[in-house]
C-alpha cells in the first residue's frame, strides 16, 4: 500500500536564530501526521512533509505559536 504525501511550505516572518533552544523542526514533528520537517534559517522557510489531507498549515502554525514562534 502506497501512502500519499504532500509538502507544506511556510515562510516564518520572525527571525529564528540557528542556536534557538526551540528547535522548529522538533516542534513541527509533534503535529499528528507530520512525517518530516526542515527549516532553512537563512530564508526563514519551514517545510513539512505530511500525510495528504491529514494535516494542514493551520495545524502547524498552531503548534508553532505554542512555542512562541
Amino acid at each position: 500500500m502506497e501512502t500519499d504525501f504532500e509538502t507544506i511550505q511556510l515562510h516564518v516572518q520572525e527571525y529564528i536564530s540557528p542556536e534557538c533552544t526551540c528547535r522548529v523542526e522538533d516542534v513541527v514533528k509533534v503535529v499528528p501526521h507530520v512525517v518530516e520537517s526542515s527549516f532553512d534559517p537563512v530564508n526563514n522557510i519551514l517545510i513539512a512533509k505530511v500525510h495528504r489531507g491529514m494535516a494542514s498549515a493551520n495545524d502547524i502554525i498552531k503548534e508553532l505559536k505554542r512555542c512562541g514562534v
